[in-house]
């Protein structure tokens, strides 16, 4: 949510000395975060209004033209301009040399065609007012050259703060500037202005439209007025600039007022056309299973009697809190009749509504807040009073409809000034803190060492019912700055060991070291998401009511998402490592859910026709780097024991087992690359190859010991070897027939394997075997019995020399 200062200021004076900093930085304290402060309009001060004196065809381009401008320098400038709607004598925005515009774009001197151009001439667009590039700006006619645009427009220079909405979700009157300004009157201590909303003369007779509500606890104030004498054009130029400010693209005047008043008050508006209402009626109740509503962006929504609607003699119009009807709403310039609407609705119900279609509007997120009744008429009363300056003649037929529902009730706290002080740790006098929440706009009455505080309608739907509420309302407006530090009155016990957390970080940090990425992922996910991997998920795991259609279980893996993060990276790199650590979700054997902790890794990496097996076994030495690091015992890459998942690539892809207590292995997962069907299905490309892990077996699987032993004083004799072995035996199991032949046998090192046809179903294994006597130097007589042993005892197991 973006909030304007100059708008701000229209309700409550600020201080002239405050900068964009501190304006942020108080907020951020004292009211809500601040994510970011944006100056704009600086620029204008350095464009100025200049004169068209003459105009003449650029002589080498059709389309150009050599203007003369009277900018308010004592001799006109030349500057060449590609615009057409422009006369002598009329006024244009002229941006001279070192100006810098919005988007960073400096003018400079330069040769268009030629012709040495001087400076530059302005459409909106260019200057941050507009999205409009059709021709120059021009300016009123009156101006006087030289006079500089922040004079003329003034409201364009300005600060636009980017609000965390998640910082307001328990404030509805901090969804609109008047609330802020209500805030920062209360913070420098300045009078907040009435809001400016003069109720009109009503018409006479009954409400053109009859409005029932068959479900008035839903609904606390459902209020209208019909209007005519209305006519659909562009707002005025300020309000559209302004709007544009802060977020909101301009249409006309009708549909620029409502939200210009939601943005003002933090009251949705809606606008039905007066002849479209079927029977001039309009019913507010559930919705009928199966009732549909083609909203206003042009999406159909089914609605059920779980939402809110209001119907009139053809069905549901609008979805009541969320959005209005295409068939029921303003279209074109042709309307003159309009029913103008300002209601507060149920916010779990429209919250509700909203999440299951799909539509999170403006309009939704304020009901969802819980907004105060008394601001439907208010929010009437402004609107009315804006479209008067661009339709005088309006006119209001038929008295307001105002119906009345549900009532908030009205809310009171019983406290102390002492109760106050001793939970803020402070000594505020009496006066100081009646003052702040007067300021806030909160009745206090002292009855003895009590202090009765009511509480305003704007603060009682879901926010202030306690007395620490009133607390911490004193307290942020006082400042929490001014509150000195103390350390805490309580013993602070060391927390406990967390084995699993350090084994976390400790895989985090190897993983990074190795040049991974960590991505994070929702926990949330969609039925189309994990059928593509064939998971098949329990129908307890699905949410009941979910924000958002494609979020609407509980993941059972981590490898779509992972899938997913790669895809995206390859548009980026061709090379790249990611990995997550984090909960999946599922059923255990009982009734009780279970969520067991995942460690997902991928290695991408760039197409070799030459090694196509490249990517597998980098990301194999990183795991085996990785639970190095972990002080694993030694780690197995075996065949799959089970049929490999329909996306797993049958002939790339092994399980990973570690060895476990009393030398059994412990399953940790799989290391695989997609067939290529799945490599298409899910848009990858280059060489890609995942890993899934069981981070809770690895966290319970025994550590290896390891001892010192001091280096051997005696040297090593080395042997290398190239066995004809099959080709699915593993290298670990010939590097333990080898180290089980004798204690003279110190190592065994993996050097190569060669595959080829003529080889048949085997494969050569090439390794180092390195002997030596911890007693004594081996003799060549030694040396050679103990190869020739060794070869003839791996004969006898079917290992034979290449």
């Amino acid at each position: 949510m973006k909030i304007s200062r100059n708008w701000l200021q229209e309700f409550v004076e600020l201080p002239v000395t405050l900068t964009p900093a501190e304006f942020s930085r108080t907020l951020t304290l004292s009211v809500c975060e601040v994510e970011g402060v944006e100056v704009i309009g600086e620029h204008l001060k350095s464009v100025v209004a200049a004169q068209v004196l003459t105009f003449k065809p650029h002589p080498d381009a059709d389309k150009l033209r050599l203007v003369t401008l009277d900018y308010g320098a004592p001799s006109p400038i030349e500057v060449v301009c590609g615009a057409s709607n422009f006369a002598v004598g009329d006024k244009v925005a002229y941006a001279g040399l070192g100006v810098e515009l919005p988007g960073g774009f400096v003018i400079k001197k330069a040769k268009i065609r030629g012709i040495e151009s001087l400076g530059m001439l302005c459409a909106e667009d260019e200057l941050g007012f507009s999205e409009d590039h059709e021709g120059l700006f021009l300016l009123p006619q009156e101006t006087q050259p030289g006079t500089p645009l922040a004079q003329l427009y003034p409201d364009q220079v300005d600060w636009v703060l980017e609000i965390d909405n998640k910082s307001v979700t328990h404030r509805p009157d901090l969804w609109g500037h008047y609330g802020f300004a209500r805030e920062l009157g209360a913070i420098y201590q300045k009078p907040l202005k009435p809001y400016p909303a003069l109720k009109p003369t009503l018409g006479t007779g009954p409400c053109p439209i009859a409005v029932t509500c068959e479900v008035p606890e839903l609904v606390p104030r459902y209020s209208g007025q019909m209007v005519v004498g209305l006519h659909v054009q562009p707002s005025p130029a300020a309000m559209r600039y302004r709007l544009r400010r802060v977020g909101l693209r301009p249409i006309n005047n009708l549909v620029d007022v409502t939200n210009y008043v939601m943005l003002e008050l933090g009251q949705p508006m809606h606008a039905f056309d007066g002849e479209k209402i079927s029977g001039h009626r309009l019913v507010i109740r559930r919705a009928k299973p199966g009732e549909k509503v083609l909203t206003l962006y042009g999406k159909e929504v089914e609605l059920s009697p779980d939402d809110l609607t209001l119907a009139d003699g053809d069905g549901p119009s609008v979805v009541a809190g969320v959005i209005g009807g295409l068939h029921s709403g303003i279209e074109g310039t042709g309307t003159t009749r309009c029913f103008l609407e300002a209601a507060n609705w149920n916010p779990v119900s429209v919250r509700k509504t909203a999440a299951k279609i799909g539509l999170r509007t403006d309009a939704s997120q304020r009901f969802e807040k819980a907004l105060d009744p008394a601001t439907t008429e208010l929010a009437l009363w402004r609107a009315l009073e804006l479209l008067r300056a661009t339709c005088p003649g309006l006119k209001l037929e038929g008295s307001l409809c105002d119906l009345l529902g549900a009532k908030i009730p009205a809310v009171q706290v019983n406290t102390s000034y002492q109760f106050i002080n001793g939970l803020l740790g402070t000594d505020i006098g009496p006066e100081e803190i009646k003052g702040i929440l007067h300021r806030l706009e909160f009745e206090v009455t002292e009855q003895g060492q009590q202090i009765v505080i009511e509480v305003p309608g704007h603060r009682r739907t879901k926010d202030i019912s306690i007395p620490e509420d009133i607390a911490e309302e004193v307290g942020r407006i006082y400042g929490l700055s001014k509150i000195a530090p103390q350390a805490p009155l309580f013993p602070v016990s060391q927390p406990k060991f967390n084995r699993h957390r350090q084994v976390e970080n400790r895989t985090k940090k190897a993983l990074a070291a190795l040049g991974f990425h960590e991505i994070y992922s929702y926990p949330l996910t969609d039925q189309k998401t994990e059928a593509a991997f064939g998971l098949i998920q329990d129908p307890r795991l699905v949410l009941v009511n979910p924000v958002v259609d494609h979020q609407d279980r509980m993941r059972t893996s981590l490898l779509p998402h992972l899938v997913q993060r790669v895809h995206e990276n390859q548009k980026l790199s061709p090379a790249f490592k990611l990995f997550e650590i984090s909960r999946v979700y599922g059923m255990g054997t009982g009734t009780e859910p279970v969520e067991p902790y995942r460690l997902v890794t991928a290695l991408s990496t760039p197409l070799e026709p030459k090694n196509l097996g490249a990517a597998f076994y980098r990301l194999k030495a990183d795991l085996i780097a990785l639970l190095s690091h972990l002080q694993a015992k030694e780690l197995q890459f075996l065949p799959l024991s089970s049929p490999p998942q329909p996306y797993m690539h049958p002939g790339i892809a092994a399980e990973i087992v570690l060895e476990g207590k009393k030398g059994q292995f412990l399953a940790l997962g799989r290391i695989f690359a997609l067939t290529p069907a799945a490599m298409r299905q899910f848009e990858l490309k280059d060489q890609v190859v995942f890993a899934e892990l069981d981070f809770d077996a690895l966290f319970t699987a025994p550590l290896a010991e390891y001892r010192y032993e001091a280096p051997s004083k005696f040297p090593a004799v080395f042997l290398d070897l190239s066995l004809l072995v099959d080709q699915r035996l593993p290298y670990l199991t010939l590097k333990r027939e080898i180290l089980a032949f004798s204690g003279k046998v110190e190592s065994v090192r993996f050097l190569d394997v060669y595959c080829a046809e003529s080889l048949g179903e085997k494969k050569s294994l090439s390794v180092t075997v390195t002997f030596r006597s911890k007693d004594s130097t081996l003799t060549p007589e030694e040396t050679k019995d103990l190869q020739t042993e060794l070869i003839e005892s791996l004969a006898k197991k079917g290992y034979q020399l290449r």
